[in-house]
């Protein structure tokens, strides 16, 4: 099974590494019953990484792709969409 590096799975995906890591960061900051209710309603999951060695790369597996792609596809095209809230609690833990 062939692993991938965030970079490489940028490029396949076909988005930035910041974007990459800000869908990651909003999955993992979001309220939980938000992020049920927009998976009952169709939104796809984000696929699990796994972190490898000492600085901890994030790899994901060639299959995964496809789910990103359907990830990317689902998101809302205004300039805020559903994430929004993530970053407004960034910008108030500085």
């Amino acid at each position: 099974m062939e692993k991938l590096i965030t970079t490489q799975i940028a490029n396949e995906v076909g988005v930035s590494v910041y974007t990459l890591k800000r869908w990651y960061r909003w999955w993992k900051n979001e309220d939980v019953n938000k992020l049920n209710e927009l998976v009952k309603n169709g939104m796809p999951e984000l696929p699990a990484y796994q972190k490898v060695g000492n600085s901890n790369w994030k790899m994901w597996n060639r299959e995964d792709i496809e789910q990103l792609k359907k990830f990317k596809e689902y998101l809302p095209k205004t300039r805020n969409g559903f994430m929004h809230s993530c970053e407004n609690k960034k910008k108030e833990e500085k």
